[in-house]
């Protein structure tokens, strides 16, 4: 089952959204999904990377919880504005550790912690302090390339719990959490990355402390 170019992309608009699509975490799901609905799994999936890049213009980023093939760990995404991605490899290279890693050695630091980050904002914030708004599907339609400011780290399912059990402790999406982690890392909280492998990372949530 193939679509022409123009009743695809139509399609694919249409599904953006839907609850069909949130249900869909991984390529697999989308294949096992599709035929239920009548659809072409790469439709149903493309609907799903729509969903996530139109979200995470609108500041609600669902990329997490996505399990990384071959491995038994999720993997999480973060869309950066130009110029934070630019003061967060800069911040990475003081720290001497790659983006990824760097990543989740805050997120686990924080996990440790019992402290919130003081930035909970619905949006980036640029380094002038106003709000950012991302326009990654006009981005990359335009340049026909995946948008460039992306990271993307592997945690537990024990880490991904508890970094959503923290959020909701806060009254906040799990993206906007991440990113309130990432300014306070440029603001010197932590002061130092200790780099962590994914399989270090607990898989238990509740061996992360819940701050009272």
């Amino acid at each position: 089952m193939r679509y022409a170019p123009h009743f695809r992309k139509w399609l694919v608009k249409q599904l953006r959204g839907t609850a069909w699509v949130r249900m869909v975490r991984t390529r697999e799901d989308a294949e096992k999904l599709a035929p239920r609905l009548y659809l072409h799994p790469d439709a149903l999936w493309e609907a799903r990377q729509l969903h996530e890049k139109q979200s995470a213009e609108q500041g609600l980023q669902p990329a997490l919880g996505r399990k990384k093939a071959g491995t038994a760990h999720p993997q999480i995404a973060v869309y950066f504005p130009k110029d934070r991605w630019e003061q967060w490899h800069t911040w990475c290279e003081e720290q001497h550790v790659d983006s990824s890693t760097a990543l989740r050695a805050i997120i686990h630091a924080y996990l440790l912690g019992a402290w919130e980050p003081r930035w909970r904002t619905h949006r980036w914030v640029g380094r002038d302090g106003k709000p950012v708004a991302l326009r990654i599907v006009a981005w990359e339609e335009e340049h026909k390339a995946a948008w460039p400011y992306r990271e993307k780290a592997l945690l537990t399912r024990g880490g991904m719990t508890a970094l959503r059990r923290r959020a909701e402790r806060i009254n906040v999406k799990p993206a906007t959490l991440v990113r309130g982690i990432i300014l306070a890392a440029f603001a010197g909280h932590p002061a130092q990355v200790r780099p962590i492998d994914a399989r270090a990372m607990w898989d238990d949530p509740d061996k992360y402390p819940m701050p009272k």
